[in-house]
């Protein structure tokens, strides 16, 4: 059985969640190892044994040449160096790229490896017209899930219950809690939410540090547990909810989408998160009430910087609603009617959501295995 090494960024969850989910439509045909660094070695480690025989995915730094030599075809999400690296070693490549309308590639690069797959979404068009002539190897896929999405029971509980996902929220640009105090600020605004709904039962998602915190501030509520999830356990608690309240990472929001339940998009904390929702309600898809320029100052996007300067700008936007008292008191009184009025009914943003993964596609996973096929036979 030939071999596949995929590798996931350590950008928050996205990365990983989209390596598990293309390795569930290869597992069966190939033998398939992962490798990680930091928050994507942590979800990695959760998870791998669905998709992979081995209990650990690699560590980064154990990709030398020889072990990178060593398997037939090498698919990097997220990080186009690595792509980039296998195939200088003669190594067959796949670059997938969830934010290709965000900072397309040079189209050397794109040329450089054997195949790059774009997930797409609002902007995809546009940037692949940018590039003049369209790379041969160029290939656009609708939105990616896991082969077994269609097995997840979608029924809720006699209980209501709210999910409230983060996400792997950490990056090379985010550790929390030395530069940001995201996750505690979004749970500070939504903690009135587990008094005043005591019959509702709340999940909180994220990383493990992060909700070990929380679990211990938030001690005293009986009905919010704190939990690091595995892929599959997280589809099911998706599944399972009568809401999904989620950071704007694109992933989640096409798997809640998929899945039928209601979401409401939180404030962003990176700059992919800020540009994703922005599109989004420009689109008309989800309500101008979940973003910061709702809410007055400035709100521009400062694409001119570099990304860590970028996602610093991004929390200070956050830092800056938190700490006025009248763009929070407008904020959460928005959110939390939005919220009230999705846990009972479909507004025409959630139809809008609907409408718009079927436009796209969900059929990304099987198109991205029948490339890798092609590229490996």
């Amino acid at each position: 059985m030939k071999r596949i090494l995929i590798y996931a960024a350590p950008f928050s969850y996205g990365p990983t969640g989209k390596a598990l989910s293309l390795a569930s439509h290869l597992k069966d045909y190939y033998d398939i190892d992962f490798a990680g660094y930091d928050t994507s070695r942590e979800l990695i480690a959760l998870d791998a044994l669905s998709t992979s025989k081995k209990h650990e995915p690699l560590p980064l730094e154990s990709l030398d040449d020889k072990r990178l030599s060593s398997y037939s075809i090498i698919i990097s999400c997220s990080d186009l160096g690595l792509a980039l690296k296998a195939r200088r070693l003669g190594i067959k490549s796949v670059m997938f790229d969830s934010v290709f309308w965000w900072r397309s590639p040079k189209i050397e690069d794109i040329l450089s490896i054997d195949a790059y797959i774009t997930q797409d979404f609002l902007g995809v068009d546009q940037a692949i017209d940018s590039l003049g002539n369209k790379p041969y190897n160029l290939h656009k896929v609708g939105a990616v899930f896991r082969k077994s999405i269609d097995r997840v029971e979608k029924t809720s509980n006699r209980t209501k219950k709210i999910l409230i996902n983060y996400g792997g929220i950490e990056s090379p640009y985010i550790r929390v809690p030395i530069n940001s105090k995201y996750p505690f600020i979004i749970t500070d605004m939504l903690s009135p939410l587990f008094k005043a709904k005591s019959d509702v039962e709340f999940v909180v998602t994220g990383r493990h540090h992060v909700m070990e915190a929380l679990a211990s501030e938030y001690k005293h509520h009986y009905n919010v547990r704190f939990k690091t999830l595995e892929h599959n356990a997280f589809l099911s608690c998706i599944g399972s909810s009568d809401l999904v309240i989620t950071t704007p990472g694109i992933e989640t929001f096409y798997e809640t989408v998929y899945l039928g339940k209601s979401s409401v998009l939180l404030l962003p904390h990176n700059s992919t998160q800020y540009l994703q929702l922005l599109a989004l309600i420009d689109a008309g898809i989800e309500s101008p009430i979940c973003h910061y320029g709702y809410y007055g100052g400035d709100c521009t996007y400062k694409r001119s910087l570099d990304e860590s300067e970028e996602v610093r700008d991004v929390i200070e936007k956050l830092n800056s609603l938190y700490s006025s008292q009248k763009s929070l008191s407008n904020y959460l009184e928005n959110l939390y009617e939005l919220i009230n009025n999705r846990l009972t009914s479909c507004d025409v943003y959630e139809l809008r959501k609907q409408q718009y993964l079927t436009e796209i596609g969900t059929t990304g996973g099987q198109s991205v295995g029948e490339i890798i096929d092609r590229l490996i036979c």
